[in-house]
């Protein structure tokens, strides 16, 4: 925690330092990945025991490529190259592909994803709108050549065909001959036929929207009509063209998309469509087949959010039947679930005593047994050893900051740790062979990538060298801080001190906040922080915490917010910014704060709701009203649309500002619209406010262009320069 706080006729007050006093560039800050982040990516075991594929950059910059490792020979090469499908033209992403990529966060380029065929080696690449085929013996081929951009393509297992969706239908090729078929045919204005809805992507994870059968037969597709949902328009200009785009968007309180679940035959026909009345306006999420594909499954998650069911459908007759698997008086989420290879049975992480625990289910949904149990929270369903009756898994039992692989029996007991090093561990598994690869690393150690054993024995290292701008940069570990709330709530924090701390002076701080629902932002993980390096360099503190609401620590953590969004994690910030003020060189006059998202929302909490607390603030991209954010988030969170969206809408607040108010919004921000920062602007206008703002007319969710982030980084900087000199 740090030593007793200052006395006050002792500290002088430092300045921070220009921003040629740190090695971190703005350039540099505005690149992708950090430093220590270049390492392999989306793994798969899918050419056998002998080989292994993944994602990775071969000139440490954001194009992937992908490699093959052969452990017979321990040979890596590059596998394929997106110039070796498109020659030196480069990648041009269309707006649906843009859109996509913005649901899954993804911010790399190149090859960013790719399948196997389960059968045969036949591999499918998505790119720059068509979708490719690279045969086993490394021959390629573009499957489709179109005007219109392919999205979300699939091999099925035996590789011997692969569906796309193009415009609003849904089509298959068959490989051997060419040809393609359209699944379907005549969609209206605003249906889709093989996409999922906007909550399902941005909310639920369910980037998909149709989904072959294991005999490679059929598909099961989502049919989406956004016809009575609410038009908004998403205003922008990007190199002075105007981009001013209609979307579709579900308003909490407002219409949410009609979803329909359809089954058609690959071989063409008419589709059938599967009759649910008893789902009318649930949120349609995790579909898959049995193996055997005499059915498949889906959660049903109510409107209200309170509810969770299993579904399964008869592929034959389309009869289902529907079973609860869970309720919560506040929110339940989707249950994650991995399938057995070999029957219908599954395991999923449902809640037990208040924190995420496996469960076996067979398969109508009714559960067997509890597998694990304990004061701590299963994250990953990792593989089912279905010969030695094992589940392999990844979750928090060692800590809430870390994250290992374990294994249980099927039955249930002991549980095995397999991953040793301290720290956070995303395993991949084989499991049909049990090996696993491991990205690792913690506050003090750079990201390692090792493929393992069965056993955990080390089968190849698969580290890359160590990144000299780690050592260039003089980039240094975050520090573990806790603290408590007056309710006695222990608090876990991320501290950097200034560099070239001297005890004599004191130093401004900033706090980088995020706050939000669901996510946990202080783990025990590689962080370079690269603006907090370029802050601590000139100066400054910089602080982290996770208050209540956020994940990790078990569901009374996490729904200790619902209902009243903003209230509790604000009074967290400030009481574990009292305890930061006791650490030895803070100067508890001269704090800002900075977000993005549900940052950028908790950075307007914080300035309007407890005036004096912080000199200044950044919220970049925030809500300001609940009622503009969608349905899927803001419902599970905040209930339905009543008295609570209105005591947490911000602008109202816009008098109560005494501080610097830097506001920060993209344009064509499609997830949290403009809309919520006009308001505040309005508000602040009329209560006679003064603020700072920037607009950027082409970026989204969150700077991507490296010149605008570039732009950004040093306006932070300076901005915090300025008002906590």
């Amino acid at each position: 925690m740090g030593t007793a706080g200052p006395v006050a006729n002792v500290p002088r007050a430092f300045s921070p330092l220009p921003a040629g006093a740190s090695a971190v560039s703005f350039a540099r800050i505005a690149k992708y990945p950090e430093p220590g982040w270049h390492v392999p990516q989306s793994p798969s075991f899918a050419l056998g025991p002998q080989k292994l594929t993944y994602l990775a950059s071969e000139a440490k910059s954001d194009v992937l490529s992908l490699y093959e490792y052969d452990h017979a020979t321990g040979a890596t090469k590059v596998l394929l190259r997106a110039d070796d499908l498109l020659g030196k033209g480069g990648e041009k992403l269309s707006k649906e592909e843009e859109l996509r990529r913005e649901r899954q966060r993804q911010r790399n380029k190149g090859i960013t994803s790719y399948a196997f065929a389960k059968q045969g080696g036949r591999l499918i690449v998505p790119l720059n709108g068509d979708v490719y085929l690279r045969e086993p013996d490394g021959t390629t081929k573009a499957l489709t050549k179109t005007p219109e951009p392919e999205l979300d393509p699939k091999i099925c297992r035996t590789g011997a065909k692969v569906t796309y969706v193009r415009g609003s239908e849904l089509y298959v090729t068959d490989v051997a001959s060419g040809k393609e078929t359209a699944l379907t045919r005549g969609a209206k204005p605003h249906v889709t036929r093989g996409q999922s809805d906007y909550n399902a992507q941005e909310e639920f994870g369910e980037s998909s929207g149709a989904f072959l059968s294991p005999d490679c037969k059929a598909v099961v597709y989502l049919e989406v009509d956004d016809s009575e949902v609410a038009e908004v328009l998403v205003p922008g200009f990007r190199r002075g063209e105007a981009k001013h785009d209609p979307l579709r968007y579900p308003l909490a309180g407002g219409k949410n998309p009609k979803v329909a679940v359809y089954v058609t035959s690959l071989a063409g026909g008419a589709p059938r469509k599967v009759a649910l009345p008893d789902l009318e306006g649930n949120y349609l999420v995790s579909f898959t087949w049995e193996p055997s594909a005499a059915a498949f499954t889906f959660e049903a998650v109510s409107r209200d959010q309170r509810t969770v069911s299993f579904v399964r459908v008869d592929a034959k007759t389309l009869a289902h039947t529907t079973r609860e698997i869970g309720k919560d008086a506040r929110y339940v989420d989707a249950l994650p679930m991995r399938r057995f290879e070999e029957s219908a049975s599954f395991v999923t992480i449902g809640r037990q005593n208040g924190h995420a625990h496996l469960e076996l289910r067979d398969g109508n949904g009714v559960m067997e047994r509890a597998i694990t149990k304990g004061d701590w929270d299963v994250t990953q369903i990792a593989a089912i050893d279905e010969k030695a009756k094992e589940v392999l898994f990844v979750a928090t039992k060692d800590g809430p900051l870390e994250r290992h692989l374990y294994a249980v029996p099927l039955a249930g007991g002991e549980v095995r740790k397999l991953t040793h090093e301290a720290g956070t561990h995303a395993p991949i598994v084989d499991h049909g062979t049990g090996r696993w690869f491991d990205v690792h690393s913690s506050r003090q150690r750079a990201p390692k990538v090792e493929l393992r054993g069965a056993k955990g024995e080390l089968l190849h290292d698969l580290s890359p060298a160590k990144d000299p701008e780690i050592d260039a940069l003089s980039l240094r570990p975050l520090e573990p801080f806790t603290c408590h709330t007056k309710d006695g709530t222990l608090l876990h924090a991320n501290l950097l001190r200034p560099r070239g701390f001297d005890a004599k002076r004191l130093y401004p701080v900033v706090v980088m906040v995020y706050g939000g629902p669901g996510a946990q932002t202080v783990v025990d993980r590689f962080s370079p922080k690269l603006l907090w390096q370029h802050l601590a360099d000139r100066g400054f503190f910089v602080f982290q915490v996770d208050n209540r609401g956020s994940a990790g620590r078990g569901f009374e953590f996490a729904a200790a917010t619902y209902g009243k969004l903003g209230e509790l994690e604000l009074q967290d910030q400030l009481d574990a910014l009292e305890a930061l003020k006791t650490v030895e060189g803070v100067d508890p006059t001269r704090v800002g704060i900075y977000g993005v998202s549900y940052g950028g929302t908790m950075t307007l909490e914080a300035m309007l709701r407890a005036p004096g607390k912080y000199k200044a603030g950044i919220a970049d991209a925030s809500v300001v009203d609940w009622s503009l954010y969608d349905s899927g988030y803001t419902e599970r969170y905040l209930g339905p649309k009543g008295p609570a969206y209105e005591a947490t809408e911000l602008s109202r607040f816009a008098p109560a500002l005494t501080g610097r108010l830097l506001v920060m919004h993209g344009l064509m921000d499609e997830n949290v619209h403009f809309a919520n920062s006009a308001k505040l602007v309005d508000a602040l206008v009329a209560a006679q406010r003064p603020f700072d703002m920037v607009v950027l007319p082409g970026e989204r969710h969150g700077t991507k262009d490296p010149g605008a982030k570039e732009w950004i980084s040093r306006k932070i900087a300076d901005y915090f320069a300025e008002t906590l000199k």
